[in-house]
């Protein structure tokens, strides 16, 4: 038994430990997630694709070539170019530049989730090392328990039961150990999928992160980057209603056509007129549809500032809780840990307490040691959400 669980830790820490890894900070890993990131460089590439796009805002319809045969003897050409009244063109230019600016925030958001994912992953993996740290500890105190009761149960000093429960609590550590390295495979993964590469491990330690001052204000979260696509959102639609109204204007038309025979004067034979929009009903539809739009887009706005405020507030009272939390463990908690591991050690060890108290007392004190880790953890995670909400997260 006792090989088995040293051959089993063995496995595990060496599971962890590959070659040809770069250990990597928490500030350096985000930098390497900006420059690699297949998502921002998505992001780039449609800010690219609408730059493009600005320069169809003047597009002439193709031009009109016509043959007629004025004299019904020869075929003359011709050529037509309508042309759209001249504002029509500078309200889709304001379009299309909407669209750009759309695209910019969209990267903004790419980048702030990217920033948040990396942080938020890194502090997670830092944490599992720490608790397959405290694990393995914990399973070393089992380890010693088993091979003392080895010899206490061949001279009957315990029962069979007593022997079997202390094999048990090995065991759901062991299964806990391995958990954590599975869990701690597919953190890496994750890693490497957000950083655009492989071969990185933590570098920083588990530690607890600046306590924020924040006092609540709904204007906390005019930063972020969703804000800001709402509005230009709201900006897009309201030059399509420009768009759609300049639309109604009429159109010139222009082009050269002979109308006499080859002798005719060059003035008689250029075309000058208007394209009249006398059928309105498809554009004030579109005007309508367009009006629509602009009231859906200011309800986008509201809905979007309210879900953030209500994500805001939510976050804001998850890190009060777990500062609140992390106090008690740091004044009290930890410290009792620690006086009741010692004092069942030496308790046992002088016969004041029993065999299943003393295993008791060491599951207590190895829980509120796991309950740190995890209430750090999470305290931490609340901080980047608060940063990630307000649009502040680097």
């Amino acid at each position: 038994m006792n090989k088995n669980c040293f051959t089993l830790i063995t496995f595990l820490l060496w599971g962890n430990f590959v070659f040809g890894q770069q250990k990597i900070t928490a500030d350096q890993a985000v930098k390497l997630a900006l420059e690699n990131s297949p998502s921002l460089k998505v992001a780039v590439q449609r800010i690219q694709k609408q730059e493009s796009l600005k320069k169809t805002s003047f597009d002439l319809q193709q031009p009109e070539l016509v043959f007629e045969a004025p004299t019904a003897s020869v075929m003359r050409p011709g050529v037509l170019q309508t042309i759209e009244f001249p504002s029509i063109y500078g309200a889709k230019s304001m379009v299309l530049q909407s669209n750009v600016e759309i695209a910019k925030s969209e990267q903004k958001i790419a980048k702030q989730n990217l920033i948040y994912e990396v942080r938020s992953t890194y502090n997670d993996w830092i944490y599992l090392l720490e608790k397959q740290k405290l694990l393995q500890q914990q399973d070393s105190f089992y380890s010693d328990i088993l091979r003392i009761n080895e010899t206490r149960h061949k001279l009957g000093e315990i029962s069979n039961l007593e022997k079997i429960n202390g094999e048990s609590q090995c065991k759901q550590t062991r299964y806990a150990l391995l958990q954590i390295k599975a869990e701690l495979e597919s953190v890496e993964f994750q890693f490497g999928f957000l950083l655009g590469l492989n071969g990185y491990i933590v570098q920083d330690a588990f530690v607890k992160m600046q306590p924020l001052v924040e006092v609540y204000d709904s204007t906390n979260i005019l930063k972020n980057p969703y804000v800001e696509l709402a509005e230009r959102n709201y900006g897009l639609n309201q030059h399509q209603l420009k768009l759609a109204k300049r639309q109604r204007l009429p159109s010139f038309v222009v082009g050269f056509l002979n109308q006499g025979d080859e002798q005719t004067p060059l003035k008689y034979q250029l075309r000058y007129g208007l394209s009249v929009p006398i059928w309105q009903w498809t554009q004030t539809a579109r005007i309508k549809a367009a009006k629509t739009d602009i009231d859906i887009a200011r309800s986008e706005q509201r809905i979007t500032a309210l879900r953030l405020n209500t994500e805001y507030t939510k976050a804001l009272a998850q890190y009060r809780q777990f500062e609140a939390y992390l106090a008690y463990f740091e004044s009290v908690g930890l410290r009792e840990s620690a006086e009741i591991l010692r004092n069942a050690k030496e308790s046992y060890r002088l016969g004041s307490i029993t065999y299943y108290a003393y295993l008791q007392n060491l599951e207590l004190a190895f829980r509120i040691r796991l309950n740190y880790l995890e209430t750090l953890r999470n305290f931490n995670k609340s901080i980047l959400y608060i940063q990630f909400v307000k649009g502040e997260i680097q």
